[in-house]
């Protein structure tokens, strides 16, 4: 009998345990998106009253409080990451290979998202098409998850779609798990309400709560045996959120707190029943709420309170500025404080270190890392006071990875260099003069480029080495940062030479999984081979910004790599001078895989305009993988060059284009689509003749040197000499003798007007010999070459809008 009763205890404690445990025996493996605080791999948002939000920061605190959630659950749950470092942002490929490796049931990745602070819905994504997934069952979760965020966490809509029908493309994290997978974006974070929201940790927790509760019933198991309650509370009046706002449901005395980052938002787990939520907060009327809860249910509640109006003023501030560390800048703004039946007339605070400040706003330096009780009091009119303490950490941080900006030749033997300032770093520069990069030295540290520093200028250098090359590091007290991009230039012996800028575009962490990159040190050592240039680097924020003018430059070679529509191919800004560059007549290469998706099939009707009518091409289709190499188009200076993309990092779907406005094809993907157009002429109103060169593929991702030498060598020539997309049959209209010529080049012509023509001379880098006004000859004219050098020279005829062009021997 006593073995009988043993076994039902078993049993009876068995159901209870799977009960309660809803989850037990499934693996779920979380994916919390980004990592660490790279600028260029995650989502800084600048919200109101000094309250900064990065994503990679709300998706773990959302990943930790679901971790904890299914583990309560039953679940058994893998991380992809635990913390918030740089090392942490790990290659999409490998936090799907960690579900795989984990053997999981599910795997689920958490992101916020942005766009220009004016939406907010919830989606959610899985692979494939909308109509056609990759996994059903993850159709099935998206179509659970999306109601339930949107419950959650507030928004205006939820969306559950394929990543290709939403986006055109796979998504990384998700392409190649081996087990039914999605990917949320629960709310927007530049959407203000959302973002300040997100900043709490109860709000988090209902994003946490959502995709619990959407776990249970994917896998058809019971729900929460609780509910939830939460809302926001508000001043009535001012319809304002309430920081410090208590919250305590009776029966269980649960309280909670809402935080200082003016979202107002509460939220608690209660049993099933009935409750009365007590709100108070410092001079304001209490207030009684009624509420019931249900099992596995959300019940949302906004609540009012009024100001007691009992004459004393209400003291708040908030902080800029943070984080910081030991000797920074910190900003304290008490301009919210307020006073019901006069006026404040004094603001004194105390700092925690010792020293005390006046006024509305203050700033601040802590001569040491710590955490300081800030305190605020406010004195108004009748000498009535209120006061408010905050505590913040003040700690120094190892310095982020720095930008360097721009490396600029001033001439032959003077370079200056720009880089982004960090406040309280300092910085040590290297310098390497081999093409290899293996004999980086230290040329100047923290003594010369102290905090502050932004600029340095070297002497000295010898033109027509090999070229330099540059990186910086960031130094504070807490350490020293990795290396920066390097950027690279060449002086050539000629002061004279035409000036090449290279524009670098590309900060995604993508298919390249290195937070920094030599790029622009491949280009120039490329276009150093083709011609006689010199040739500077730039960050595309130092062209932006205008610290360095595409106008000042002959030509620019501009490479976006696989940036796409999260990262901005072309802002506005840079459209607008790229625009300005053209019509002035320069001359623009620009490389990269998602261009044309970015600005025609995904960007607005300005973003189109100038893809078409400034990159001279339209989008015709998102590439296949495996479709190099690209090859040189027939009969053009391109025939023959075979570019192998995707080697030095995986290029798997480049853009296919088409021609546009008189553009041509000059390369094409081994499936026969266009590769790169060229296009020679007019742009806008401008009389003045330019070219764009525009490839859809990263050329970076070349490894064969001598054949990406060639394709420069023959965009060289394109400008140069042939190709010219407005040129008419000028040979019936010319003859041009003698060739080879000595001393005089003898130009004979009829039946066309020439005039407000020119006649131009140039050498094999471009550089403009000869230039002179054509007129209405009855027979011709000539120029005089006795002067030059012996060697082959470009001869080049324009007048009303084209252009013919031959080789000229000198002997």
């Amino acid at each position: 009998m006593k073995s009988v009763i043993s076994g039902l205890f078993f049993i009876f404690a068995l159901t209870l345990n799977l009960f309660s445990q809803p989850l037990l025996g499934y693996r779920i493996c979380i994916d919390p998106g980004h990592g660490g605080h790279d600028p260029s791999n995650d989502r800084e948002i600048f919200l109101p009253y000094g309250i900064i939000f990065w994503e990679s920061e709300g998706n773990l605190k959302t990943a930790l409080n679901l971790d904890s959630i299914l583990q309560e659950l039953g679940a058994t749950v893998k991380l992809t990451r635990t913390t918030n470092n740089d090392a942490d942002d790990i290659s999409l490929s490998e936090r799907s290979q960690i579900a795989n490796d984990f053997g999981a049931d599910y795997f689920h990745s958490i992101h916020t998202n942005g766009y220009d602070g004016t939406l907010n819905y919830s989606l959610v994504l899985y692979k494939g098409e909308d109509n056609a997934p990759a996994w059903t069952k993850a159709k099935e979760m998206a179509e659970i998850m999306s109601p339930n965020l949107m419950k959650l966490l507030r928004t205006t809509a939820y969306y559950s779609r394929g990543d290709y029908s939403f986006l055109g493309f796979n998504l990384g994290v998700l392409k190649n798990s081996n087990m039914p997978a999605t990917l949320s974006e629960g709310a927007f974070h530049d959407y203000i309400e959302s973002g300040l929201r997100l900043k709490s940790l109860y709000f988090s927790k209902n994003y946490a709560w959502a995709i619990a509760k959407s776990f249970m019933k994917y896998f058809g198991t019971s729900g929460f045996s609780k509910g939830r309650v939460g809302g926001v509370l508000f001043d009535a009046t001012t319809k304002k959120p309430l920081n410090n706002a208590k919250v305590v449901a009776n029966p269980g005395n649960i309280t909670c707190i809402t935080d200082y980052n003016y979202n107002g938002f509460y939220a608690m787990d209660l049993v099933p029943g009935n409750y009365t939520l007590t709100i108070s907060k410092k001079n304001y009327v209490s207030k009684d709420v009624k509420i019931t809860i249900s099992a596995n249910e959300y019940t949302e509640t906004d609540i009012n309170l009024y100001l007691s109006n009992n004459g004393y003023p209400v003291a708040d501030f908030y902080t800029r500025g943070l984080p910081a560390g030991s000797n920074q800048t910190v900003y304290f703004i008490a301009k919210n404080s307020y006073d019901t039946d006069g006026t404040i007339t004094t603001y004194d605070w105390n700092f925690g270190d010792g020293t005390t400040a006046q006024g509305d706003s203050v700033s601040h330096t802590f001569d040491a890392d710590g955490n300081y009780n800030i305190t605020l009091i406010v004195t108004d009119n009748n000498n009535q006071k209120d006061s408010l303490t905050k505590i913040i950490s003040i700690l120094t941080q190892a310095p982020q990875l720095p930008v360097l900006y721009a490396v600029i030749p001033n001439n032959s033997i003077q370079t200056t260099l720009k880089w982004q300032k960090q406040e309280g770093c300092s910085y040590r520069l290297f310098m390497s003069q081999s093409d290899n990069l293996n004999d980086f030295t230290l040329i100047a540290d923290e003594t010369e480029l102290a905090t502050g520093t932004n600029e340095y200028t070297i002497s000295n250098l010898t033109a027509g080495n090999e070229g330099y090359n540059f990186y910086i590091k960031a130094v504070n007290s807490a350490g020293t940062s990795d290396s920066s991009d390097i950027y690279s230039c060449y002086m050539p012996n000629d002061n004279n030479a035409q000036k090449l800028l290279i524009v670098d575009g590309f900060d995604r962490m993508s298919s390249w999984q290195n937070p920094c990159h030599s790029f622009a040190h491949t280009y120039m050592a490329a276009w150093r081979k083709v011609g006689n240039y010199r040739i500077s680097s730039a960050a595309n924020e130092a062209v932006a910004t205008g610290q360095v003018k595409l106008n000042d430059y002959d030509i620019v070679m501009w490479f976006l790599g696989d940036e796409s529509t999260a990262d901005q191919t072309f802002s506005s800004t840079e459209q607008s001078l790229v625009k300005n560059f053209l019509e002035n007549g320069g001359k623009l290469i620009v490389s990269g895989s998602e261009i044309a998706w970015d600005l025609v099939k995904k960007g607005s009707s300005n973003d189109q305009y100038f893809y078409h009518n400034y990159l001279k091409a339209d989008f015709s289709a998102d590439g296949i993988e495996n479709n190099n190499p690209a090859s040189g188009k027939n009969r053009t200076v391109f025939s023959g060059i075979s570019l192998n993309f995707g080697q030095v990092y995986p290029e798997d779907y480049p853009d296919e284009l088409s021609t546009y406005g008189k553009s041509e094809p000059i390369l094409t993907y081994k499936n026969g689509q266009i590769a790169g157009v060229a296009y020679k002429g007019f742009f806008g109103s401008s009389n003045d003749t330019a070219a764009v060169f525009n490839i859809a593929f990263p050329l970076e991702t070349v490894d064969d040197f001598n054949a990406l030498t060639s394709f420069f060598s023959a965009v060289f020539q394109y400008y140069n000499q042939t190709g010219i997309t407005q040129i008419e049959n000028w040979e019936n209209y010319l003859k041009i003798y003698p060739v080879p010529a000595k001393s005089t080049i003898n130009i004979e012509y009829n039946g066309k007007s020439l005039l407000n023509g020119f006649v131009e001379l140039t050498d094999l880098s471009g550089k403009i010999i000869i230039n002179k006004p054509l007129t209405n000859y009855s027979r011709g004219t000539s120029i005089n070459i006795k002067q030059l050098s012996p060697g082959i020279y470009i001869l080049k005829l324009n007048a009303k809008g084209t252009t013919y062009s031959k080789k000229i021997i000198k002997n």
